[in-house]
């Protein structure tokens, strides 16, 4: 219980950051409490502050919503609470005799008690933003290998059907012969060219066929597949790869009757 009721300070801690807008919310609680006579009032500030409060900070309740809810996210339960509403509240009673100078002061305390997002000194206020789109990596990964081999603005490829919902996210000028809506369930007609790209068992005798009725010069083939045959029979050679697919050329695209090489892997 006592290492629940540290990790609960802790994510308070965090939280608040210096702290001042909490104590002046505290200070608030208290002088309403004191000085606050109407019954509504009591309720919805103080009334209901305190029994959250007692909420938050009770280390069964934290257990809890840790197994079920992850502690990570608990200082959303702050999100509850009648700051906001509280600060201006009593704020508004305090300086309704003298507005000007009582707004300025608590403009100036409400500014001095945050954090300048771009040079706080908090870990992790501001960052980079990194994958903004939230795509899965390999789809990065893929389409930042496709870019790197190929100076053609539009690049047409053939991808797995794991990455076909997010390829487009990330770069609209990918052209694929097939689309997200070949995986879906409710989808009838059927696509032969994902259908042949989804065997374990890849036949890339029937893949240059297709690649050459579709315009695709660059294939994606998860690590774990198995060639039917040589893919440097049919016009394919091996470019580069990801942690989990290898990036196949296809290099008889529009060459009429030479879709047999020299074998070579």
């Amino acid at each position: 219980m006592i290492e629940d009721f540290r990790e609960i300070f802790r994510i308070y801690a965090q939280y608040t950051g210096s702290g001042i807008v909490m104590i002046l919310f505290f200070a608030g609680l208290i002088y309403t409490a004191v000085s606050v006579k109407k019954r509504s009032i009591q309720t919805v500030l103080v009334i209901t502050s305190s029994v959250l409060l007692a909420v938050i900070f009770c280390p069964p309740g934290f257990e809890l919503y840790d197994r079920f809810g992850g502690a990570d996210s608990y200082w959303r339960l702050w999100w509850i609470m009648p700051i906001g509403l509280g600060l201006g509240y009593v704020g508004c009673d305090l300086i309704k005799d003298h507005r000007i100078a009582g707004f300025a002061l608590l403009l100036v305390v409400l500014l001095l008690g945050g954090e300048f997002v771009y040079t706080g000194e908090i870990e992790g206020l501001r960052s980079e933003a990194v994958n903004a789109g939230q795509l899965p990596e390999d789809t990065l990964a893929t389409v930042d290998l496709l870019r790197a081999v190929s100076d053609e603005k539009e690049i047409h490829a053939a991808f797995p059907g794991e990455l076909l919902p997010y390829v487009r996210q990330y770069d609209a000028d990918i052209i694929m012969p097939y689309g997200y809506e070949t995986v879906r369930k409710d989808y009838p007609e059927k696509n032969e060219f994902f259908d042949v790209m989804s065997d374990e068992m890849t036949d890339f005798e029937r893949l240059a066929e297709l690649c050459s009725e579709t315009g695709t010069r660059y294939l994606f083939i998860p690590n774990e597949y198995r060639a039917k045959h040589p893919f440097g029979h049919y016009g394919f050679r091996k470019v580069s790869g990801t942690a989990g697919f290898t990036l196949y050329e296809y290099r008889l695209l529009g060459v009429k009757g030479g879709v047999k090489g020299d074998g070579s892997q």
